[in-house]
C-alpha cells in the first residue's frame, strides 16, 4: 500500500514571509478592517489547514449559507485538523 506523500510545513526562517490569511473585509465604504490570521500562524499552516481556517470562520461568523450555527471539521487522523482549529479559536 502506497503511503501519501506528506508536504513539510514551512519553517520560520525559510523564505519569505507567508501569505496573508484574509478570512474577512468589510464591504466598501464600511468601517472597521479586514479579519485575518496573524502572520506567526499563518507560517505553519498547510494549504489544506488554512482551507480549514476559512471554512471554520466562515461558518462561526454566519457568512455560510446555513441554518447552523458552528461547523466540524474533522479528517483522517494525522492530517492537520488541531491547527486550524486552534488558529480559529484565537482572536484578539
Amino acid at each position: 500500500m502506497a503511503s501519501a506523500e506528506r508536504v513539510p510545513a514551512r519553517q520560520p526562517d525559510e523564505g519569505p514571509e507567508p501569505v496573508p490569511l484574509v478570512l474577512w473585509e468589510p464591504p466598501d465604504g464600511a468601517e472597521g478592517g479586514p479579519v485575518a490570521v496573524d502572520r506567526m500562524l499563518t507560517k505553519w499552516l498547510r494549504p489544506h489547514q488554512r482551507e480549514g481556517v476559512q471554512f471554520m470562520f466562515e461558518c462561526v461568523a454566519g457568512l455560510r449559507k446555513f441554518d447552523g450555527k458552528g461547523c466540524i471539521l474533522a479528517d483522517d487522523m494525522g492530517l492537520g485538523a488541531r491547527r486550524p482549529r486552534c488558529h480559529c479559536a484565537h482572536g484578539d
